[in-house]
């Protein structure tokens, strides 16, 4: 059972798989989790990177000490920025569709993703982008406790409730104190993610040239990320969507250049976007387009029955014949989630012909 094993993982229990000698290994012993293998493909190691993040939130809260949490989640941003380097479209794929984690982890892993991936475009690099990416990947460390209390309130908070969620980006730098974090930026970026341009953010009301890149690009991240993964209270809204209410914010809440390289970033359909054909079918983007006059690398999922196909067949979602005419929540496509993995996972050999195929 599921739970059995989240418990024993949760206590440190693991069994050492084939190859698992070969894992990297930091002070105080290997991961709480799978450790991320960086020779398999970047869509596994973002599951394997995602499961680990749900252990060092477990562990943090339900057995602080029992590991070195601060190397613990440097090394796995260091995981994260590689993969962000070896495949984005993979790595943004994987946390599009990401739904076998909780919310707090999808959220959190998403934003992160997103942020590694940003990072050059504001002038952030070496130890200071570890750092930033550790900022994502912790920066709701504070709520976590909160999350089953919060998702039974519904839509509407309560005046204490609502006080909490203000208070809980201090309660994550405090947490992150307890666990050894000592890195200033580190703790600066955690503090501040939930401040915005405007002033309107919390808890302290920085604004303008108080808040630097790293704080803005956080933030904008972490929003995004919040719109496009379900949460109990809220649907979630389609990436399209949720760029367009960015860009309206651009000048106010967020930092317009930060919110036009996530436009350039994701594009109006990102890797893992489904899409509902004319002709009935429902296609997965695979790709980002290469060039500007080509068209993102897609797939066809379902057959024009509406039956999830065995073996999906590349499409051209530009041609008249496919055009896009709606979006199609991840959840509806349930069916198909072992094909839409094996989309990421086919052997390297076959990457060739789908960049011919789609470029013709």
């Amino acid at each position: 059972m599921q739970r059995h094993v989240d418990s024993l993982l949760a206590r440190g229990v693991f069994v050492r798989e084939a190859g698992d000698d070969d894992e990297p290994m930091v002070d105080g012993g290997p991961l709480p989790a799978k450790t991320v293998q960086l020779k398999d493909p970047v869509f596994a190691r973002a599951d394997s990177m995602a499961l680990s993040l749900k252990r060092l939130f477990a562990l943090a809260l339900q057995d602080p000490g029992r590991v070195d949490f601060s190397t613990h989640v440097q090394t796995l941003a260091n995981h994260l920025i590689e993969a962000a380097q070896d495949d984005p479209d993979s790595l943004l794929a994987a946390s599009h569709l990401d739904r076998q984690n909780p919310y707090r982890v999808i959220q959190q892993f998403l934003g992160a993703c997103l942020t590694a991936l940003l990072a050059p475009a504001v002038g952030i690099a070496g130890q200071e982008k570890v750092m930033l990416v550790c900022a994502a990947l912790t920066r709701d460390l504070g709520l976590w406790p909160m999350d089953e209390a919060l998702a039974g309130a519904g839509k509407t908070l309560s005046d204490s409730q609502r006080a909490l969620v203000n208070e809980h980006s201090v309660r994550s730098v405090a947490l992150l104190q307890r666990q050894g974090v000592t890195e200033s930026l580190w703790l600066q970026w955690v503090s501040q993610h939930h401040e915005r341009c405007d002033g309107t953010g919390y808890p302290a009301k920085l604004a303008g040239d108080q808040l630097d890149a790293g704080t803005r690009l956080l933030g904008l991240c972490d929003s995004y990320a919040a719109m496009v993964i379900p949460y109990p209270a809220r649907k979630p809204q389609f990436p399209a969507n949720a760029l367009r209410q960015l860009f309206l914010e651009r000048e106010t809440r967020y930092d317009a250049l930060q919110v036009a390289a996530l436009f350039k970033l994701l594009t109006k359909y990102p890797p893992g976007a489904l899409l509902k054909l004319n002709t009935g079918e429902i296609a997965v983007i695979k790709a980002r387009p290469t060039a500007p006059e080509l068209p993102p690398t897609s797939f066809v999922l379902y057959d024009v029955q509406g039956m999830p196909m065995l073996k999906p067949k590349l499409c051209h979602i530009v041609n008249p014949e496919q055009q896009v005419t709606a979006m199609v929540p991840v959840e509806e496509c349930r069916s198909a989630s072992l094909i839409i993995k094996r989309l990421w996972l086919k052997p390297e050999a076959s990457k060739e012909k789908e960049t011919v195929a789609a470029a013709s």
